[in-house]
């Protein structure tokens, strides 16, 4: 069953429900409060009526005997003076003979136990209609009597009838009325969710700039905001993706042509042995770029998988590690690398760090000629210059807790050439994927335009920053700025 549906039928049978409690409730609430108001009522009377019979007994002669007859004469006269004999009267002598009665009723006698003086009222129910009884014990000179009243109080059951039938008429339309209600607070409350249905399904047959509209602020809202953040992403993630696949298959297809192109000569043509060993030189640097390539990618796409460990590390002994991974590659170029420690350690992941520098020296081993020179220092600055190059990130917030909690310095690794530089509009886009300055002379190099982007990766999982500058012919240079703060994960 559908969400709308659910909540039609939730609130219109709460709103039935609601309804038919409320009416039971004030119906009966009604009903009790006019009942006991007229068996109140009856209770007053009676106490009048024995006020008036022993004012009326003590205005007889002294002496005067109050029999039987006489209390008859005096209840009927009160009576009929009261009420103008409306109520039904009946008067029993103590042992059960009925006295008088103004009217039958055919209804035995109330056997309720009083003491003389006192009296009780009921609700009774005699054939179809509904009377209050009151009773009374009186002690005259020849015995005790007991005085009964019939008062008729039919007409409140016949009200409490009436708006009982009236109140069903109400309800059903009620009822009727409470499902275009249900229909409309359903159709409110479920818009957001029909509106992320229909996003979802235009995502999902490749509409990615369609977004959901926000309104208001509650939960539906923020699950409104949320998947266009989602969305954003996605598309902000596919676009990347696009453009990676472009590239790396724009990239795997020169050195797969050249493999492909060199294989058929192998296999269709006859040469001398001197071109062979030439088409397989050319086979086997094209093989071995596709293997950096592939090697590369591995890297890249495996980095963000890795749980990243922070350790402290030695800035001298780190720098000698990268040293002698790149020492091969530099000697070709006769290339050297000056170092300078300034700084005592830093924390990160030391297997990152170090492919990290790598790559940044590997890249400038590609922009300097033969002979050139590769700096690499390391030298600490205070928490001023720290703070303003961190723009106020979380990246440098303390690095104790509570009272031990002092603002932290930062360490700034740089490597700068002198090679031949980068323009200016291709700085920013040096760290994207596959992207290379000058393609042809990467290539040369074995590049395969995927080592900044490496970097940029590693320096996103840290949280540090990086900063690169260059200028055409004169060279380039870029500082990492590293924060003394252990970043757990």
């Amino acid at each position: 069953m559908k969400l709308f549906w659910k909540q039609f039928f939730s609130i219109s049978v709460l709103i039935a429900v609601s309804l038919v409690l409320l009416g039971n409730v004030i119906l009966q609430v009604t009903f009790v409060t006019n009942v006991t108001h007229e068996r109140e009522s009856d209770e007053k009377e009676l106490w009048l009526f024995r006020y008036s019979l022993e004012a009326s007994f003590e205005a007889l002669p002294d002496k005067y005997p109050v029999g039987e007859s006489t209390a008859v004469d005096i209840v009927k006269n009160i009576y009929e003076n009261v009420d103008g004999g409306q109520d039904y009267i009946r008067i029993w002598r103590s042992d059960g003979f009925l006295l008088y009665e103004n009217r039958s009723l055919a209804e035995e006698k109330w056997g309720i136990k009083i003491n003389v003086g006192e009296g009780a009222t009921r609700i009774r129910k005699v054939g179809e209609r509904h009377y209050v009884e009151s009773v009374i014990l009186l002690e005259i000179d020849s015995g005790t009597i007991a005085v009964e009243k019939f008062r008729d109080i039919e007409y409140v059951y016949e009200i409490q009838q009436k708006i009982l039938q009236i109140y069903i008429v109400v309800l059903g339309a009620m009822i009727l009325l409470s499902f275009p209600v249900a229909a409309l607070i359903s159709r409110s409350i479920t818009k957001p969710v029909r509106d992320l249905n229909i996003l979802t399904n235009r995502l999902a047959k490749g509409d990615y700039d369609s977004r959901a509209k926000v309104r208001g602020s509650d939960e539906f809202a923020e699950l409104t905001r949320h998947f266009n953040k989602m969305a954003d992403n996605l598309q902000d993630n596919i676009i990347k993706l696009e453009n990676f696949t472009g590239a790396f298959a724009h990239e795997m297809r020169t050195p797969l042509t050249s493999i492909i192109g060199y294989s058929e000569m192998l296999l269709t043509m006859d040469m001398p042995e001197s071109d062979r060993i030439t088409c397989a030189g050319y086979i086997n640097s094209q093989g071995k770029r596709l293997e950096k390539l592939s090697n590369k990618m591995l890297e890249l796409s495996g980095i963000a998988h890795d749980e990243i460990r922070f350790e402290e590390i030695n800035v001298m002994d780190l720098f000698e590690a990268v040293d002698e991974i790149v020492s091969f590659s530099l000697s070709k170029k006769c290339v050297t690398l000056k170092k300078s420690a300034k700084a005592g350690v830093i924390y990160g992941d030391r297997d990152l760090v170090i492919t990290f520098l790598s790559n940044l020296i590997d890249n400038a081993r590609k922009a300097v000629g033969q002979g050139g020179v590769i700096e690499l220092n390391a030298e600490e600055i205070k928490y001023g210059r720290c703070q303003q190059t961190f723009q106020g990130s979380d990246s440098i917030d303390c690095a104790g807790d509570g009272d031990n909690c002092k603002k932290a310095d930062c360490t700034i690794i740089t490597v700068r050439d002198d090679g031949i530089g980068i323009d200016d509009d291709e700085v920013k886009r040096i760290t994207e994927a596959f992207y290379m300055v000058d393609k042809s002379r990467s290539r040369k190099e074995g590049g395969a335009g995927l080592g900044l982007a490496l970097c940029e990766e590693i320096i996103k999982l840290h949280k540090w920053q990086w900063n690169i500058q260059s200028i055409k012919g004169v060279g380039t240079q870029i500082e990492i700025i590293i924060p003394e703060v252990r970043h757990e994960t």
